[in-house]
């Protein structure tokens, strides 16, 4: 599912995600740490800018995502797969 996010986000900047979050102490934790590891590593965000991941609710009982965004984000739940390596609708 964080693959999802990713894949729905937006690309954005420091300030901006910092803003994004504000309301999770752990989570603006956790990206500060992470700039501080891609700074001390030369990243250059203007050559690779960062994402921020769309904040998506998931239903688990339908098993499907719900709210802003979900469209996209349920066309992502699954894939083509090509025979014999198909998954059936029903496990």
């Amino acid at each position: 599912m964080a693959n999802i996010s990713y894949r729905t986000g937006k690309q954005s900047g420091s300030v901006q995600i910092r803003e994004a979050l504000q309301p999770a102490p752990a989570f603006a934790e956790a990206f500060e740490r992470t700039l501080d590891h891609l700074h001390a590593n030369r990243i250059d965000f203007e050559r690779t800018p960062l994402t921020l991941g769309a904040s998506l609710r998931f239903d688990v009982n339908a098993e499907r995502f719900v709210g802003p965004l979900s469209a996209e984000a349920n066309r992502l739940l699954t894939r083509d797969y090509r025979k014999p390596f198909a998954v059936s609708e029903k496990l």
